[in-house]
């Protein structure tokens, strides 16, 4: 495997040297076709052996390239292979920052391998303007593996940006993105004076960080961080824990946006953002479905924010949300000082205005059709709907697949938007233990029946088809046993 080693690298210095020969003109992109005329170009920017850095230079990808084969198996380090993975030396150094242009067109890199410092594809960026950002386009980056020991250094796809204007647009990233001693983030370790605009993106990496894990943005200390048409499916695991951001500072903005993944940490979680410091945030169609956990403090969109503005428009929380010290809420553990205009939940919210609706509601196209019905200077609710075997609205911009069928037979028995909400006398619900089985009485018919262990892991989820019945549980342990807003605690020995 040396020698594979060897004539990469070899290979990648001829390359390197084909770039510099080049020299396009400005305005126009290196074409990138292999894994060594990646790594080249990675060089090239960056500069080496006395070589001038071209860190406004434009990359474009012409075919998908494979950088390292099964980095990630079953959700971790292919520990058998590691010894024989390349590193890869990310685009962008602290002394000479990446401000340029990667144009993916749509193609995949695999096998991202980096554990120097400032692991990410892009370690250190800086640059752009308002007019010209620095851009990263239509790139899909899969079995990707980053890692840090190193105190405070973060890792991500983008490992650290500081006073920069970036685009990220059509970017999806998988894989595992570890920082022992600091920030970590799916797209974006820790972002300083930035204004990051991001669309039509993904995370689907497992995010673990000993500070801040998010999976978009690991800490966005200051700046303007605009989210959009994006969607975060990778669990994330923090002091401060985000689908999105695990920390936040300055203005934040998601419009169309939704999470469905298992957020975990030990001080702050949200569905959305940890905790959000000194800002202004707005949640803006946009949904969470994850389960949220904290030891001390969760929320459904975000467990706090020290101060600035809250808004939230035409979104709903339907993930369960826990907390071992503090009482969960399904939007924010905050009550009042919040505009909060068309918003529901299923579980618990102290939050003044949004509206409790239970699972019947979200399963039947109730909540859909509220949702639908809402449209604003900022919010288009038309883009809401939900298909038959659907438990809750999704939306139809890229990030959900749409049927209106259930909205179109709630509208016959819902004609007023406006209607006032009914008190509805739930039936008191009990939960016995015999055996490895659970005998449930008194739930309600339609309702969701959701079993959790005693970290906020889900177990399994049903529907209830009776107001009587029994559960077989696999082993034995300690469950949280809720059904719609009611919750048991029992013991299956």
């Amino acid at each position: 495997m040396m020698k594979i080693k060897s004539s990469i690298v070899f290979s990648m210095a001829l390359a390197a040297f084909t770039f510099a020969e080049e020299r396009l003109p400005a305005e126009e992109c290196f074409k990138i076709g292999s894994a060594e005329e990646l790594y080249a170009f990675s060089r090239y920017v960056n500069g080496w052996d006395s070589t001038e850095a071209h860190p406004t230079a434009c990359g474009e990808l012409v075919a998908d390239i494979t950088l390292n084969e099964d980095v990630i198996v079953d959700d971790t380090l292919n520990v058998n292979k590691a010894s024989s993975f390349i590193e890869w030396k990310q685009i962008g150094v602290r002394n000479h920052p990446f401000s340029g242009t990667f144009k993916g067109h749509g193609h995949k890199i695999k096998g991202l391998f980096s554990t120097s410092i400032f692991p990410g594809f892009f370690g250190y960026v800086a640059g752009g303007t308002l007019e010209k950002p620095i851009t990263i386009d239509s790139l899909y980056v899969e079995d990707s593996y980053l890692k840090t020991d190193l105190s405070c250094i973060p890792a991500g796809f983008v490992s650290y940006s500081t006073d920069a204007f970036i685009s990220i647009s059509n970017v999806s990233f998988s894989g595992l993105v570890i920082s022992q001693s600091g920030s970590a983030g799916g797209l974006i370790g820790t972002a300083v004076a930035t204004v990051a605009d991001i669309s039509s993106s993904a995370n689907k990496a497992r995010i673990i960080a000993k500070e801040e894990g998010g999976g978009f943005v690991g800490n966005f200390i200051t700046g303007n961080l605009f989210i959009k048409k994006s969607y975060n499916r990778g669990p994330i695991y923090g002091d401060y824990a985000g689908g999105f951001v695990g920390k936040g500072g300055d203005k934040i903005s998601f419009l169309n946006s939704y999470n469905n993944a298992y957020i975990k940490s030990i001080s702050y979680a949200g569905g959305f953002v940890g905790i959000g410091l000194f800002n202004e945030m707005e949640f803006l169609n946009s949904y969470n479905v994850g389960t949220v956990y904290s030891e001390y403090l969760a929320g459904g969109f975000t467990a706090y924010r020290v101060s600035g503005d809250l808004t939230l428009r035409n979104v709903f929380n339907f993930g369960n949300v826990f907390s071992d010290i503090n009482v969960a809420d399904d939007i924010i553990n905050e009550c009042s000082d919040i505009t909060a205009l068309n918003v529901f939940y299923n579980g618990y919210s102290c939050v003044e205005n949004a509206i409790r609706k239970d699972s019947s509601d979200f399963f039947s196209g109730v909540v859909a059709a509220r949702l639908r019905d809402y449209s604003d200077e900022k919010v288009n609710g038309s883009i809401w709907g939900q298909a038959a075997d659907d438990n809750y609205p999704k939306l139809s911009n890229g990030v959900g697949i749409i049927s209106l069928r259930k909205i179109s037979m709630f509208r016959r028995a819902f004609s007023d938007k406006n209607a006032i909400e009914q008190v509805v006398t739930m039936p008191r619900l009990s939960v016995r233990v015999a055996g490895r089985c659970l005998q449930i009485a008194g739930a309600k018919v339609g309702g969701a029946l959701t079993v959790f262990d005693m970290r906020g892991k889900e177990v399994f989820t049903t529907r209830v088809d009776a107001v009587d019945f029994s559960v077989d549980m696999p082993q034995a342990g300690t469950y949280l046993v809720r059904v719609d807003s009611q919750i048991r605690r029992v013991n299956v020995r």
